[in-house]
């Protein structure tokens, strides 16, 4: 967790330097996009605790989404059962272990990284819908770039 993030403010001064140096040359892309809102979030543990993750498992569970992108609850529990099959091989490296999907609510920022970054992948597949799956994967793989120490952005 000692790596740096990109905060928002930082990320603001970034885009608008480049669009300042593009405009001298050309117009940037990013200044045709009307009103852009850069909203980032400040610490790397924003990324994936509390709105981010915490926002999509509930929108997955929630009825207002079509049936087939829902989770059911025997999905959840099927989720579970393999957070807890793969709990014991968990390394101690990792500070907390995956508790059940049923209280993701209260996953600190520690669970959500390990779900997020390593064991969701694994859990997920075969049970979620292919385009929600590969929605699932493409957060994943976004995040552990964001995360890379050497990722110019």
């Amino acid at each position: 967790m000692g790596k740096q993030s990109v905060g928002a403010r930082q990320m603001r001064r970034i885009i608008s330097s480049a669009v300042k140096k593009d405009i001298e040359k050309f117009e940037s892309p990013l200044a045709q996009i009307n009103n852009i809102t850069v909203n980032l979030p400040e610490s790397e543990s924003e990324v994936y605790s509390g709105e981010t993750l915490n926002k999509n498992l509930n929108q997955v569970r929630t009825r207002k989404r079509p049936k087939r992108t829902r989770l059911q609850t025997s999905q959840v529990k099927l989720i579970s059962n393999r957070l807890k099959d793969v709990k014991v091989n968990i390394p101690s490296e990792f500070q907390r272990k995956p508790r059940d999907l049923e209280c993701y609510s209260r996953w600190k920022a520690t669970e959500c990284r390990l779900f997020l970054l390593y064991v969701g992948p694994v859990v997920m597949k075969n049970i979620l819908v292919k385009e929600a799956y590969d929605n699932f994967l493409l957060l994943s793989v976004a995040i552990r770039i964001l995360l890379q120490k050497n990722t110019a952005i």
